[in-house]
C-alpha cells in the first residue's frame, strides 16, 4: 500500500518521546525532505491520518498507540546551514539547542533562549516555542519564513506573518501541515562568538538549576497563566510538588514539570495532569491550559 516508501508497522513510540511512555504507531516512517510530499499525498489519498514527531517533547502518546502514520523527522531532516550573511536555514528535525549553538558559533546573539528547550525547529515553529522568564523571547522574534508541506503533499512557503505566531500558537497548529524547514534572521554580531557561547552556557546552567532537565519530562506541562503569578506558583501553592500518580510525579524542582519513572504509563501522566488542573481550580479558581499535546487526540505537530 505504500509503494516504494519505507514504512514500518507497529513501531513502539515510547523510546522516541521524552516522557518514555505511550504505545505503538500502526505505521511509522522517517522520510527525507524529498520523499515527504509524496508520502503525505499517498496517505491523504488513502484517508490515513498522519501524526508528526520530532524529539518527542511537549506531547503525550496514548497507551493504546496511534492508528495512523507517524512521520518522524529526528534523523532524516537535520540539515542546518547559513544561507547568507543575515540568514540561517534549519530543517524540521534540527534540535532547538543545536540551532542555538550554531548561531552562537557564527558570532550572532539572540538565540540563547533556545538552549534548554527540548524540541525541534518544526515543532518549535508550530507552537512558537520560547521563554517567558527570565527572558521574554520566542521563535516569532527570529523567524523569517518557513516551507511547509500540506496534508495532500503540496508545498508552500509562508511568511512570518502568514504563520501567525503568538503565545504557543500559530495559524497552522491544527491544519496538519508539516514545517519542512524554516529560515531565521541573523542580525546581532556585536558580542563575538566566544562571549555568546559563554552566555549561552550560563543560561543553560541557570535552567538546569531551576528545571529538571536531567529527568524524563516533556518540558512545561501547562501554559503560563495570562495574569498573575507564574503557573508553577499556583501548582506549588496548591501543595502539589511531589504529588504522584503511578509512575508520574510533579517535579520537586519545578512544579510545572511532570517527571516519569520506569514503568510509568501515559494514563498515569494524564491522571496526574487532571489532578493538578482540578486542585488549582479548586483553590484559586484558575483554569490551567495544557501546553502538552495528547496524541492521537490532538492532531498537531509537537517538539
Amino acid at each position: 500500500m505504500w509503494g516504494d516508501y519505507v514504512v514500518r508497522a507497529k513501531v513502539p513510540l515510547a523510546p522516541f518521546t521524552t516522557w518514555k511512555v505511550g504505545g505503538s504507531a500502526r505505521w511509522y516512517a522517517e522520510p527525507d525532505p524529498y520523499e515527504l510530499p509524496g508520502l503525505l499525498a499517498k496517505a491523504f489519498a488513502q484517508g490515513i491520518p498522519v501524526y508528526y514527531l520530532g524529539r518527542g517533547s511537549n506531547l503525550l502518546v496514548d497507551d493504546d498507540g496511534i492508528d495512523g502514520l507517524v512521520v518522524h523527522c529526528w534523523k532524516s531532516m537535520c540539515s542546518i546551514r547559513r544561507l547568507a550573511e543575515n540568514c540561517v536555514e534549519a530543517e524540521a528535525g534540527v534540535p532547538l539547542p543545536k540551532l542555538s549553538r550554531f548561531v552562537a558559533d557564527l558570532g550572532c546573539s539572540g538565540y540563547e533562549f533556545l538552549i534548554g528547550i527540548p524540541g525541534t525547529v518544526g515543532g518549535g515553529v508550530v507552537i512558537n516555542a520560547g521563554l517567558r522568564s527570565p527572558l521574554r523571547r520566542e521563535i516569532s522574534d527570529v523567524i523569517l519564513e518557513a516551507d511547509i508541506v500540506e496534508p495532500d503533499g503540496s508545498l508552500r512557503t509562508l511568511s512570518k506573518e502568514e504563520i501567525g505566531l503568538r503565545y504557543r500558537h500559530s495559524s497552522i497548529i491544527n491544519t496538519g501541515s508539516f514545517i519542512l524547514r524554516a529560515r531565521f534572521t541573523l542580525d546581532d554580531f556585536e558580542s563575538g562568538a566566544e562571549h555568546i557561547r559563554r552566555r549561552t552556557a550560563h543560561h543553560l546552567q541557570e535552567r538546569r538549576q531551576k528545571q529538571p532537565l536531567n529527568r524524563s519530562t516533556a518540558g512545561s506541562t501547562f501554559k503560563q497563566v495570562r495574569a498573575g503569578p507564574a503557573t508553577g506558583w499556583y501548582i506549588e501553592k496548591s501543595g502539589l510538588k511531589g504529588c504522584r500518580v503511578g509512575g508520574a510525579v510533579v517535579s520537586q524542582k519545578h512544579a510545572n514539570w511532570i517527571e516519569t519513572s520506569p514503568g510509568a504509563t501515559a494514563a498515569d501522566v494524564r491522571n496526574l495532569i487532571a489532578t493538578v488542573e482540578a486542585e488549582v481550580f479548586s483553590r484559586f479558581g484558575v483554569r490551567l491550559v495544557r501546553e502538552v499535546g495528547y496524541l492521537p487526540q490532538d492532531l498537531v505537530f509537537r517538539a
